[in-house]
């Protein structure tokens, strides 16, 4: 029986569509006209994903929008691009904000697309069907995973978004799968369905990154979830600089991305709930209030919120310690109680530990 992932609360996100409202006009406005702006557009900018002018700042994004060329998205229909599962009005304003940006920038690209990272990959129906992946094709995936000595990466790791996989496999590295055959994956009494196809849907990304390429002896190839590299190497130069970043800077490139993440990986629910805690969007939120909103135990609360330090814990396992060296640096240099109060609510919600655990269930209680 296939196990369904257990950190969202389906009874909480809406199942059918709102009625036609004053905000889908207006909405269905603006992308009529810069979708006709778009027409003008020369073609090397048309065939660039939307995902191209976003930013590790942006919230909301329509993920599943992102891999889509400014092409494709100014010649579909207001109604076929917000049908999109996942994709609702805010996610589309959101959308909105891209083609203006794609409009608006002075750059030229030389190269064409780049490769996309991870997350912006789409599994085109003629490129990735589950059902017509042979033994010769899942060797050859196989075979990719082992040149480049990828069998200890977990799942989670690598799968677009952790939403697509259940959570008992999160952790479970690649090589525990190099021994079956296809007929084997699918006849696996706890694999369901929707388990193999998770599983061959990371082993496909694999592939389509490194399979043709070779291993080298002096340059390991290793895969990373896109959002981790600018935040570390954000927080690498706060660690070197003798200024530390003000309270808007650290939001803005450590906060907002890792919330991003959140939302791709565990949801708008926990995404909402993640953000009121911190105070993103106004003050802080109290979990009794929170409760009171949803409707649901405070003990749910807590729940939904440790799905954050579970997703990071096996997206961005080496995050735990450049949270405490960032922490060390900034308590010891700054007199900012604003920005220490920052750092140790995003550390608490991403990397708890049990001190944290044993309040929580003390405040449960």
């Amino acid at each position: 029986m296939d196990v369904s992932p257990t950190h969202a609360d389906d009874s909480l996100e809406p199942t059918t569509r709102r009625s036609v409202t004053t905000e889908d006009f207006s909405l269905k406005a603006q992308f009529d006209n810069l979708a006709a702006r778009c027409a003008e557009l020369p073609s090397i900018r048309l065939d660039l994903p939307v995902a191209h002018w976003a930013v590790g700042s942006d919230r909301r994004l329509p993920y599943g929008l992102l891999d889509r060329t400014v092409r494709q998205i100014s010649t579909a229909s207001y109604e076929s691009l917000l049908a999109t599962p996942g994709v609702g009005r805010k996610k589309f304003a959101s959308l909105l904000m891209l083609l203006q940006r794609a409009l608006e920038s002075s750059e030229v690209p030389t190269g064409g697309a780049a490769n996309p990272p991870i997350e912006s990959i789409e599994f085109q129906q003629d490129a990735f069907a589950p059902e017509s992946v042979s033994q010769v094709i899942w060797a050859e995936w196989q075979e990719t995973v082992q040149r480049h000595r990828l069998e200890s990466e977990p799942l989670g790791r690598l799968a677009p978004s952790l939403q697509m996989l259940p959570t008992v496999i999160w952790s479970k590295p690649l090589g525990d799968y190099l021994r079956f055959t296809i007929d084997e994956l699918r006849s696996l009494k706890t694999h369901g369905d929707k388990r193999v196809t998770a599983v061959l849907q990371v082993f496909h990304l694999v592939h389509s990154l490194l399979g043709n390429s070779n291993r080298s002896s002096r340059v390991l190839a290793q895969l990373t979830p896109a959002f981790v590299p600018p935040v570390e190497q954000w927080i690498y130069g706060v660690l070197s600089n003798e200024h530390l970043p003000s309270p808007q800077d650290l939001r803005q490139n450590l906060l907002l991305p890792l919330l991003n993440q959140i939302e791709r990986d565990a949801g708008e629910t926990v995404h909402r709930l993640a953000a009121g805690r911190l105070g993103v969007e106004a003050f802080p939120e109290g979990v009794r209030d929170q409760s009171l909103e949803l409707g649901v135990t405070r003990a749910r609360i807590y729940q939904l919120l440790e799905t954050c330090g579970d997703v990071m814990q096996v997206r961005w396992p080496a995050g735990r310690w450049m949270f405490k060296l960032l922490i060390q640096r900034v308590q010891m240099h700054s007199s900012q109680p604003e920005l220490i109060e920052m750092l140790e609510s995003l550390q608490w919600l991403l990397y708890p530990t049990r001190r944290a655990h044993a309040a929580a269930e003390a405040a449960i209680a």
